[in-house]
């Protein structure tokens, strides 16, 4: 296949290189490549565009996992692939006997759980990328008095507000525009409940943002104690905004508006608490949606290849690009030409990409390849037992962690001398996880004892179904007089407050390309840190923060799992960025401000850049944006499509 263009992903970075290049040229050919494949919801009906496919194994489909329970957890494990060969190889073979009896194979991967030595890091495999599994929040990095914006002091491009637009929908500008255009408009979700449209009109005005005293039991429970519960200070940071809502990338009900057959075909938000693993009623502003409904249902000069897991990309002797991948149909390797290549596979993918090409010697790259690697200071921990140590004329609720968006609101704190920025969002735990987590907590909050206690639970499984020890962990037989046995999911996690945060790490992972130890045939990637990244300054003041708001909650804070539980000062990020960082030359970075490749190639003197070749994702971010990158990043994809002649 021949085209003008080839966008390599699926995500925000290529949803905005697509659209904006349609606007250009509308007629252009243009061919996405994607390693995953289509998630839907089975509640709502399939799209044409996909239910009239001539071919249905030209785009298949799976559903999000479910059901919403424990019991679901073996169709959410099902979808989670792991970046060790051999935990996949044993898992493949497991998964052989089982394809031997039943004709089936193992599912797709809907999420990517990549294991390093510092840091685990998440991310989608699928149509619509990152925005399959994310939190749909739409936020820009925080502003200083001048509204510029401090975590972009050392960066080759500093964005301006203008960049990211207004929330106002009547001045059309910037990333809010784009995504309102191809997306749809943000909500505020932080009550238990669309406040009925009497509630926003005079006497009342209500506002989501600051219910008064006889109406702040309509917040959710976890946006309410993240509301109340947030005014503290440290010896070295403060607090540096008010609780806000978050602009949400979701629909929700609208008295004004959403009524009759529009109500009818518009799905909104029924607060499930399960936007990280796919929304059942559909309320998301999903990328999946607009490449159907805006491009490639209206453009048949766009196609878009699934389970086509690009390897690496080659400049031809005629200026035009090859990209090769492998097809997971049939596990050949393929490849398409373009004469304009855009590699917008995410942190992870765009930087394995660009590394492969490197190695292969069909691309030479910087010696800034892989990186200035960030996590973005993601960090997370639990507050336990919630308003418990409160005193007793202090009001109760529940705080019902499953309930509502996955994250709703947040607050921004800042050290004294501005050199740390972090964002703490009020966290959601998807009903699905409930009870692993509660159970995960409890171990933590025990520690050695209850672990002991939990292995030699767990040794007596087949000496006696009927210990009671053993009914405490798995019940099986049901009693109406204990109200902690068969709980709900929402009654397992009702007083465990979660936190999410984000902040200003120090960019210094270091990507690489090692050899796989089960499979010498391929490589896979390595991430190193100049300095253990545990160690940075961020994760001392965002645990001291929320040590501090747990205290205000009246509970006990417990570390994440891999922080001081079953691992010890490990990060999680689903936050990814870098790797191919932005640089005003090839001694500091892998692209240019206009996300151009710089060209290292000695036999091409005169050449700094590859002329067509552009990296539009996470990946260029040269350090953390200390909050959800999802703007950001279309902000700078808006600012990179531009630039590009087709």
């Amino acid at each position: 296949m021949e085209v003008d263009v080839i966008v390599i992903g699926t995500g925000f970075g290529a949803s905005v290189a697509v659209t904006k290049l349609l606007e250009k040229v509308p007629h252009a050919t243009i061919h996405m490549l994607e390693r995953g494949l289509w998630w839907f919801t089975p509640e709502r009906p399939l799209p044409d565009f996909l239910k009239n496919q001539p071919d249905p194994k030209a785009q298949p489909i799976q559903y999000w996992p479910r059901p919403n329970h424990s019991k679901g957890l073996l169709d959410l494990i099902s979808v989670v692939r792991t970046n060790n060969t051999l935990v996949e190889n044993t898992r493949t073979f497991f998964g052989g006997v089982h394809d031997f009896f039943t004709g089936k194979k193992r599912p797709q991967p809907l999420y990517r759980y990549s294991l390093f030595k510092d840091v685990d890091i998440v991310t989608a495999s699928g149509v619509g990328g990152g925005s399959l599994i994310y939190a749909n929040v739409t936020i820009e990095p925080k502003k200083d008095d001048a509204g510029n914006y401090p975590v972009m002091a050392n960066w080759p491009l500093k964005l301006k507000p203008e960049d990211y637009g207004s929330p106002n929908p009547q001045q059309k500008q910037g990333a809010r525009d784009w995504m309102t255009k191809y997306r749809g408009k943000t909500h505020h979700v932080v009550t238990r409940f669309p406040l009925p449209k009497e509630l926003n009109q005079p006497p009342l005005n209500l506002d989501p943002r600051n219910l008064d005293a006889n109406h702040e039991h309509l917040y959710l429970g976890k946006s309410r104690a993240l509301r109340e519960y947030s005014n503290v200070s440290g010896a070295d940071w403060k607090r540096a905004g008010d609780w806000e809502p978050l602009d949400l990338a979701v629909n929700d009900y609208d008295t004004t508006t959403q009524t009759g057959e529009f109500a009818n075909k518009n799905a909104y938000c029924e607060r499930q608490g399960r936007c990280i693993q796919g929304c059942l009623p559909g309320a998301r502003h999903t990328l999946n949606k607009t490449l159907i409904n805006q491009v490639l249902s209206v453009h048949p000069n766009v196609t878009l290849g699934s389970l086509a897991d690009v390897t690496h990309v080659a400049l031809r002797p005629d200026g035009r690009y090859e990209v090769f991948y492998k097809d997971g149909r049939d596990g050949k390797e393929k490849s398409h030409v373009a004469r304009i290549c855009i590699v917008s596979a995410g942190t992870l993918g765009s930087t394995a990409i660009l590394l492969r090409s490197h190695r292969k010697g069909t691309l030479k790259l910087s010696e800034q390849r892989g990186k200035r690697f960030s996590t973005n200071g993601d960090f997370a921990g639990f507050v336990v037992d919630v308003q418990n140590g409160l005193p007793a004329n202090k009001p109760r609720y529940n705080i019902y962690s499953t309930r509502g968006p996955i994250n709703s609101s947040h607050v921004q704190f800042a050290t004294n001398d501005g050199k740390v920025q972090v964002n703490i969002e009020d966290g959601g735990v998807p009903p699905m996880l409930a009870a692993a987590v509660g159970a995960g907590i409890q171990v933590i909050k025990d520690k050695m004892a209850k672990r002991e206690k939990f292995m030699q639970q767990l040794s007596g499984v087949w000496s006696s179904l009927k210990r009671p020890d053993f009914q405490d962990w798995f019940p099986l037989e049901p009693d109406p007089t204990r109200p902690t046995r068969f709980q709900t999911e929402d009654e397992m996690l009702m007083s465990t407050f979660y936190f999410n945060c984000m902040g200003s790490d120090d960019a210094t992972g270091v990507f690489t390309l090692k050899e796989d130890l089960f499979a010498p045939e391929k490589t896979r990637l390595d991430l190193n840190f100049t300095d253990k990244p545990a160690d940075q300054r961020v994760y001392k003041v965002t645990e001291e923060i929320i040590k501090a708001m747990a205290e205000a909650m009246g509970g006990k804070y417990v570390p994440w799992f891999t922080w001081d539980g079953f691992q010890t000062r490990k990060l999680v990020t689903v936050h990814p960025l870098g790797g191919c960082p932005m640089g005003n030359g090839p001694s500091e970075g892998v692209v240019n401000t206009k996300g151009q490749v710089f060209r290292a190639d000695p036999a091409a003197p005169g050449k700094q850049v590859y002329d067509n070749l552009y990296v539009m994702d996470a990946s260029i971010f040269p350090g953390p944006v200390a909050v959800n990158p999802t703007l950001t990043i279309v902000a700078l994809a808006l600012k990179i499509a531009e630039g590009i002649q087709i």
